[in-house]
């Protein structure tokens, strides 16, 4: 749910540390060397994402990762292990997203990044805000907002951070409301 609700890049989301995550101010600071720009990158967090966080951090609250890995790696690692890219595709197959179940098409980790744009752009939301939740950089759209240059952009992180905050609670409730639907519907049972 954390993917769907924060929408980064599955490797920052697997490899994301507990040093990083900001509960009280409801903040994710990414690190220059988890992000594809190679410079840090500030996620706000929606209520939703800050009480999944407060449940997780009751299992594994005592590791590095959020998300650690169960065995360690075959090949040296530079930092402690996480789980997986194929770890974390497995666990939405095996929910069923993998185009064999009706209803629910193939779906992967980055696939929660083109759900969060469509979705948003098609409800009217803020293009540059949209892409800016992403970590995206629009030279046009940096341009038409006022920035001189892409450094200027990428060295501020926080840049519409409360838009980006507003846009992330949205889409929380958006994504709280169609799961307390589904929650409350009845589901058929598989005959023998």
């Amino acid at each position: 749910m954390l993917a769907a609700l924060t929408v980064p890049r599955p490797s920052a989301l697997l490899s994301a540390r507990w040093q990083d995550i900001d509960l009280t101010a409801r903040l994710w600071h990414i690190p220059a060397a988890d992000m594809k720009t190679k410079h840090p990158f500030t996620v706000p967090l929606s209520e939703w994402a800050v009480e999944i966080l407060r449940e997780l951090h009751t299992q594994t609250g005592d590791n590095i990762h959020l998300f650690p890995g169960i065995r360690p790696r075959r090949k040296p690692a530079t930092h402690p292990d996480h789980i997986s890219i194929k770890f974390a595709h497995n666990a939405i197959r095996r929910l069923g997203y993998d185009g064999s179940t009706p209803g629910k098409s193939k779906h992967t980790m980055h696939g929660f990044r083109h759900l969060f744009t469509n979705i948003s752009l098609t409800a009217g939301k803020d293009t540059l805000t949209t892409d800016l939740a992403l970590g995206h950089i629009s030279r046009a759209a940096l341009q038409r907002a006022g920035f001189s240059s892409l450094h200027h952009y990428l060295t501020a992180d926080s840049y519409r951070l409360q838009e980006r905050r507003e846009l992330a609670e949205w889409y929380s409730r958006r994504h709280r409301q169609a799961y307390e639907a589904a929650a409350q519907t009845p589901q058929k049972q598989k005959t023998a």
